[in-house]
């Protein structure tokens, strides 16, 4: 085995206050985006903060 790494632009807005998938930068999309891809699985929920409330269900 390999590995390989990859790097992403970060984002400099935050992202505590995001409701929905598209409020999240574009950058911290293409980086769930990525990480689904690669590992084969669709991602339900992406938590954006440690309140429950701060929890994307996709």
């Amino acid at each position: 085995c390999k590995p390989v790494y990859l790097e992403f632009p970060g984002w400099k807005k935050s992202t505590e206050k995001a409701k929905k998938l598209s409020d999240l930068p574009k950058e911290a999309r293409d980086y769930a985006k990525k990480i689904a891809e690669l590992t084969g699985a669709r991602l339900s929920m992406i938590s954006v903060g440690p309140a429950r409330g701060q929890t994307l269900i996709l």
